[in-house]
């Protein structure tokens, strides 16, 4: 079977997402659609605002036929690991295309990006290193030494910094890029606009598919009870401890030290970490790897698994064809499942998330893959 993958986080599905599927089958005609979506925790260092479980409902109803968990390990990292980690998934999947979102039609430009920031010469990692060395954050620094190219434009957005990276990792895997459709970041229908409005009480029904609205109505975890449990974990971690964390360097696990110990929660506590040097994302998900117990030595680890959250008749199909030509163990049930750090740290993550929802404790041993007929 042809398939196509798709890098998500589906948090909280939107009109966009539906787009971007309705428009990827439009452009591949491939026979399945795969979706390697994030768990309970996301890319931006926040938890998701759905269980996992939801999401996939919300997918399955609008064109995608198989969803695999990305690991955490990859899910909360920068775009870098998040990128590497969700391409090798698809190139274990046999994926024939990779689908992901981008500005504007400028795929060719993109792959130059990905050409020239994949091997840096030393001309341009000096460039960066100067501005890294001014206090700029890694994004700015990069884009300032892309200037030269004068493809500093091309990576200020978030979509185009992932679709650079899918690009580095992608191998012999065909890159479908499709322009957005709807908002920019924070802006009215984008999925941050979204969160906010559901947090807030508000409506949200005309930015969100009819039959996803129904599924997530009322089901959002609770952010304020993330607070408390990053706290509290901070409290009872080694300055060591910290300094072992993904993206944490320069000292700043002193800073996240003393900070956790003066917050009374966790906006205080980013208030009170954010400098110039670091982005607002990359605090956030330092914290949300110290809850997850994630380490430095945990990232760059090849994907030890597949573990399907759902699936309809095609995603079946595209499974059996796998079967017998797949290089990792494909998981449909976790007691059967072989133990390593990777999957603890999911399962970790969605006992945690349990905490945050409506959903029971261990529901990861209790839900099997969701089947859409």
């Amino acid at each position: 079977m042809k398939t196509v993958g798709i890098i998500a986080e589906y948090n909280p599905f939107h009109n966009g997402h539906k787009y971007h599927i309705e428009k990827t089958k439009e452009l591949t005609n491939a026979d399945g659609v795969i979706a390697i979506m994030s768990g309970n925790f996301v890319q931006r260092g926040d938890m998701a605002i759905y269980s996992k479980y939801l999401r996939t409902m919300s997918a399955l109803k609008y064109g995608v036929d198989l969803v695999v968990e990305l690991p955490c390990v990859y899910a909360c990292q920068s775009a870098e690991y998040f990128a590497k980690g969700g391409v090798e998934i698809a190139k274990i999947l046999n994926c024939n295309y990779l689908s992901f979102g981008i500005e504007e039609n400028n795929l060719e430009q993109l792959t130059k990006v990905a050409e020239i920031t994949k091997n840096p010469s030393p001309a341009l990692e000096g460039k960066i290193k100067e501005y890294r060395n001014q206090g700029m954050t890694y994004p700015k620094a990069l884009c300032e030494s892309l200037k030269e190219y004068n493809l500093e434009a091309i990576i200020s957005t978030p979509n185009n910094v992932l679709a650079i990276e899918y690009l580095k990792n992608i191998g012999n895997i065909v890159p479908i890029g499709v322009k957005r459709y709807g908002s920019d970041h924070d802006q009215e229908g984008s999925g941050s606009f979204i969160r906010e409005l559901i947090y807030n009480g508000k409506n949200c029904k005309k930015y969100v598919p009819k039959e996803a609205y129904d599924i997530i109505k009322g089901n959002q975890a609770d952010k304020d009870k993330l607070s408390n449990l990053i706290l509290y974990k901070l409290r009872t971690m080694t300055k060591e401890q910290i300094a072992n964390l993904p993206d944490v360097s320069e000292g700043l696990e002193n800073r996240i030290f003393e900070m956790a110990r003066c917050s009374a929660n966790l906006e205080e506590l980013l208030q009170n970490i954010k400098s110039k040097r670091y982005t607002m994302a990359r605090i956030r998900r330092i914290l949300i790897n110290a809850l997850l117990d994630i380490l430095k030595d945990d990232l760059g680890k090849a994907p030890e698994y597949i573990r399907v959250l759902g699936m309809n008749e095609t995603g079946m199909a595209i499974l059996k064809e796998l079967k017998d030509n797949i290089s990792v163990p494909i998981i449909t049930k976790l007691a059967d499942a072989k133990p390593c750090k990777m999957l603890d740290i999911d399962i970790k993550a969605s006992n945690i998330y349990s905490l945050l929802s409506k959903e029971n404790s261990l529901f990861d041993y209790k839900n099997f893959p969701i089947i859409n007929r």
